[in-house]
């Protein structure tokens, strides 16, 4: 064996600095292999630990079902009772749902509607007592009436809205003043006479133009294709399709100096001229659509806040409020006043349910007729009511 190695070792074949420089070279990779695994056992056992950590937390802090232990609070939070988190009585649905009759809603709306209350009167005022004892009589826990100061609109009863068709100096024909009485249980002193609500007052006089629904594209159709100056002209539309409120803003923005709206047959009246209020629910011709022409919610003065005493109010010229005069007439009054335009025929889609041709104006038959509105309606500042009610939680009565 001493010879073999001797012969090796002095082989001129055998390389001794390639044998010290592999050396070093086997060691290293012993050494990365065992850090490796050593690496691994440790992440293993560190694994293995928070496993078992994980299942004791999970294993002591599940809920217990023996007898002995109370039960959770709700939702398992803590303070909170279960009876919150519970299902609702499926009874109490039921009992609402018995409680709303046809019989009763007409009951109430009979009540509510047996006397005029325009917000800001006494009449007003009187409506809030009574739906308040009420709502305290059917066992409410609270019930609190809450004032608010608002500018309001009321027409002048000693100055009443009316409109006149003039030929020169004489009256070809005025719009009625107040509605016909078509029920006798109806006839009431205090009946709010027509009128349209932050309407501008003044008395703007000139010739008509029929503008259809009062929209921007009815305008926008005159204008473009008719070449209409609506400039000192009053316009009169038929109520529909769009809010009362635009029809005042567009005209407005065209020029006109007043609006007269009314409600056609075509619109309010769909089955026939006779089959009307009282013998059905269509409007009479004497019937006049009354409504607000303000186009924000709520107080004018306080657009988008409560009118109380300590908020900030805007000044009238402030607001959007109509600057021009509206007033509302029925379409018997109506078709008085169209029946003697002149101009090119009404497109098909604009003619109505009246007894006539409905011509786009501007003007009258006769050169010398004049059409003339006289609005007296004014804004005032008016406490109005709101009536509100308490029903409070059996678990959590001072959350709303």
């Amino acid at each position: 064996m001493s010879d073999v190695f001797a012969n090796v070792e002095d082989s001129p074949y055998h390389d001794q600095s390639s044998m010290s420089a592999q050396q070093p070279m086997v060691d290293t990779k012993m050494t990365q292999k065992q850090s490796n695994i050593r690496l691994i056992v440790i992440l293993a056992l560190v694994g293995l630990i928070l496993l078992t950590v994980g299942i004791l937390i999970g294993y002591f802090s599940a809920p217990s079902n023996s007898k002995t232990q109370p039960p959770p609070n709700g939702a398992y939070l803590p303070g909170v009772s279960q009876q919150i988190t519970q299902d609702g009585d499926i009874t109490i649905r039921q009992k609402l749902h018995d409680e709303i009759k046809a019989e009763n809603i007409e009951k109430y709306h009979k009540n509510l509607t047996k006397h005029p209350h325009l917000a800001g009167t006494a009449a007003d005022l009187g409506q809030a007592q009574m739906i308040a004892k009420h709502w305290t009589d059917l066992g409410f826990d609270e019930v609190k009436i809450v004032p608010y100061d608002v500018l309001l609109s009321y027409p002048n009863e000693s100055q009443p809205n009316q409109i006149t068709l003039f030929d020169g100096n004489t009256v070809v024909y005025q719009s009625q003043l107040i509605e016909k009485i078509v029920r006798p249980d109806q006839n009431q002193s205090d009946v709010v006479p027509p009128f349209n609500a932050y309407s501008k007052n003044g008395e703007p006089e000139g010739d008509l133009i029929y503008v259809n629904y009062g929209r921007i594209e009815d305008f926008t159709w005159l204008k473009e294709n008719k070449s209409i100056n609506f400039t000192d002209k009053i316009v009169i539309a038929r109520y529909g399709r769009i809010f009362r409120g635009d029809k005042v803003t567009f005209a407005q923005r065209f020029g006109a100096k007043g609006v007269i709206l009314y409600s056609d047959p075509a619109d309010y009246a769909i089955d026939s001229a006779n089959s009307v209020y009282p013998n059905s629910w269509w409007l009479p011709g004497t019937g006049v659509q009354r409504g607000t022409t303000m186009l924000e919610d709520g107080d004018p003065l306080t657009p988008g806040y409560p009118a109380i005493n300590s908020s900030f109010r805007l000044s009238e010229e402030e607001t959007e409020l109509p600057k021009i005069p509206v007033h509302p007439i029925g379409y018997t009054d109506a078709e008085s006043f169209l029946k003697h335009m002149k101009g090119e025929d009404a497109p098909a889609a604009w003619q109505g349910k009246l007894n006539i041709s409905y011509k786009i104006g501007p003007g009258f038959e006769k050169d010398t007729m004049k059409i003339k509105m006289k609005i007296s309606t004014r804004n005032q500042m008016r406490t109005t009511y709101n009536v509100i009610g308490f029903i409070k939680g059996q678990l959590e009565p001072g959350t709303f």
